[in-house]
């Protein structure tokens, strides 16, 4: 449902999604929300993901836009992808954008891995991913 609203109401969609009382719902509207907008206006997105709570929610949201972004702007992708508050699902989100900017430039993946602040593990089996 929300996904198709936010097709003509973004705002709307956005605002009854942050609303619902059951946050597993929630969490689900508004990842699909995020998608939805990242696909139509990525910046507006953004904007709208900033504002949100930390929180699994925000974390769901990120992930979709990161996934939205990441062949466009892989840089932002990553620094998107670095502000996921779950442990797990930053790395796994860090991840598919180093695969999937090595293969586009290298070079500017290894400079945003390099300047991440990461931890070294992280950082290493990040960097494992660019030498391989």
């Amino acid at each position: 449902i929300a996904g198709r609203w936010a097709d003509w109401d973004m705002n709307g969609a956005a605002e009854w999604a942050s609303s619902l009382s059951n946050q597993a719902a929630s969490e689900h509207a508004i990842k699909a929300v995020a998608e939805d907008w990242a696909s139509h206006d990525s910046m507006g997105a953004s904007e709208w993901i900033g504002q949100l709570p930390i929180g699994a929610a925000r974390d769901g949201a990120i992930s979709a836009l990161v996934g939205r972004i990441q062949n466009e702007d892989p840089s932002a992708a990553f620094a998107w992808a670095n502000s996921i508050g779950d442990d797990s699902k930053r790395q796994s989100q860090m991840s598919n954008v180093i695969r999937q900017w090595k293969s586009a430039d290298s070079n500017a993946a290894l400079r945003a891995l390099e300047t991440a602040g990461l931890d070294d593990e992280s950082y290493q089996r990040l960097a494992r991913q660019l030498e391989n």
